[in-house]
């Protein structure tokens, strides 16, 4: 018999188990979410099993893993096979409700189960109470495991993320969890050249200085920096639309200028560019911003901000973003905090995407007025760690906490949390499972590059975490997005994950 016929439903389950304890057997259950096996849960159901004639293991389904972004590594088919393979145990069952206790009480085993730590550091946890109370009420027996042999599952899984293999699991889980097809993925992936961007902001000039031999000045505590050379780039609203062109991305430039040489220089520089399409509004005395960073060694020293930091009301600035929302596939907001961001092209950009049913995101670089863009309704915002700690001014609580706040307190739809060289984590308002993560394939990630992209595949089609597969497996090959048949790399990737649900 295969062992996956141990597998059971609880329309099959409940009525073998009142067949068993007519016969006189004794019933043991565990409940847990038993992601990754290791040698204590092994301790665990030898333990379970010789307190009785029959072990049930029931474990958290996938919309109700609650333990963190990296929960679980492996789905609940996956865990359910993985447990029904284990001599010990007679019957798995995969727990379709939030609370595990609702799964007990129609079970109702002579003996539950649970682990060391709940006669000790666990015994008043609310759940747990309630647990062993319905226990108790029909002469039930709550039994503790011994803890002689402990693991830890997030500390195995942290170690093996540092594994390509590994992260390749958990991408390859990734796309299972949420039902991501081949065939979807290669339609939005054919369909990308057809949409139009549109990206409304501020634009400014980053002007970098190159030092060495940084040294104090005898008479005050001041550095000294020798310049070695000064470059200057366009950033803002610029670095996305020369990316997305780059790609033969058709896209629309809305931003602000001043009447100043500045203003002047810029829009010289864009005109060279035959890919993009530009948009601008001209505002008297707006002193065109430049964010000018000392750098010694690749390592930032310091900054200083020139120009225009304050917010600017412009009528023809709204009309014109109206006008071109109207024609666009999706509409990304850049908000450096150089004045083009206010509540009023905030409002207009949030009710128009949501009526066209557009995507639209937020990329917010701006410390000042930092909670501006939650009032509204926008599809995705993107944030660093420390910038959604910021946002929330919490900085001890886990991360997961960190992003319920920020969805709980905002009208935001999705939030993604770029966790570095960990990976990037996403938060969905109205999706379940609300959480998922994929394991870095590259040390850092641009953000701009990340949301043109996330924008670019919601556009086509999808929700967010098919948008984000796409938008990540993009970011990671960027190298050879220019050079290469986009179809035929990811084509290639997937073919590494094996059948099923992919093809």
């Amino acid at each position: 018999m295969s062992h996956r016929n141990k597998i059971k439903n609880e329309e099959e389950l409940l009525p073998i188990l009142d067949d068993l304890k007519n016969q006189g057997k004794k019933i043991v259950h565990c409940h847990g979410c038993f992601d990754l096996l290791h040698p204590g849960h092994i301790r665990h159901f030898e333990f379970a099993k010789s307190h009785g004639d029959i072990l049930v293991v029931s474990i958290t389904g996938d919309d109700f893993m609650n333990k963190g972004y990296k929960k679980p590594f492996a789905t609940e088919i996956l865990r359910a096979e993985n447990l029904a393979s284990i001599i010990f145990i007679d019957y798995v069952i995969i727990d379709k409700n939030e609370y595990g206790s609702l799964m007990l009480s129609k079970i109702r085993p002579d003996v539950y189960m649970k682990g060391m730590e709940y006669s000790n550091v666990k015994k008043n946890h609310p759940g747990f109470v309630k647990e062993k109370e319905f226990v108790e009420s029909y002469n039930g027996k709550v039994v503790y495991s011994p803890d002689d042999v402990v693991f830890s599952s997030t500390n195995i899984m942290n170690e093996l993320l540092e594994r390509n293999d590994f992260k390749k699991e958990m991408t390859r889980n990734f796309l299972i969890k949420h039902k991501i097809l081949k065939n979807d993925i290669i339609k939005i992936l054919n369909d990308l050249k057809q949409s139009k961007i549109l990206i409304v902001g501020d634009i400014f000039f980053e002007d970098r200085a190159i030092c060495e031999s940084a040294t104090i000045d005898d008479e005050s505590p001041v550095f000294n920096l020798n310049v070695l050379k000064e470059e200057r780039y366009i950033r803002g609203v610029y670095t996305i639309g020369k990316f997305l062109s780059e790609l033969n991305i058709k896209v629309d430039l809305l931003f602000i200028i001043g009447n100043d040489k500045r203003s002047i220089d810029l829009i010289n520089d864009l005109n060279k560019n035959e890919l993009l399409n530009i948009n601008y509004v001209q505002i008297q005395d707006y002193a065109f911003p430049i964010k000018r960073k000392f750098l010694l060694k690749n390592q930032k020293m310091f900054e200083v901000n020139i120009g225009n930091q304050e917010n600017i009301t412009s009528n023809e600035f709204i009309v014109k973003a109206k006008s071109l929302i109207n024609i666009s596939n999706g509409v990304i907001i850049c908000d450096h905090g150089y004045g083009s961001i206010n509540n009023e092209i905030l409002d207009i950009v949030s009710k128009e995407s949501n009526r066209l049913n557009i995507p639209s995101t937020i990329i917010h670089s701006n410390s000042k007025n930092k909670d501006i863009h939650l009032s509204y309704i926008f599809d995705f915002l993107i944030n660093s760690e420390f910038e959604a700690r910021n946002l929330t001014n919490n900085a001890k609580e886990g991360i997961d906490n960190v992003a319920r706040t920020i969805l709980s307190t905002s009208k935001i739809k999705n939030l993604l949390l770029d966790l570095g060289k960990e990976g990037i984590v996403s938060y969905a308002r109205d999706k379940n499972p609300s959480v998922g993560f994929l394991p870095s394939n590259v040390d850092k990630r641009e953000k701009e590059h990340l949301a043109s992209l996330l924008t670019l595949a919601k556009s086509t089609g999808g929700d967010i975490f098919i948008a984000l597969y796409i938008a990540d497996f993009l970011h990671s090959n960027i190298n050879n997005l220019k050079n290469s048949n986009i179809v035929n790399l990811i084509e290639r990737e997937l073919s590494d994950y094996g059948k099923g649900i992919l093809c």
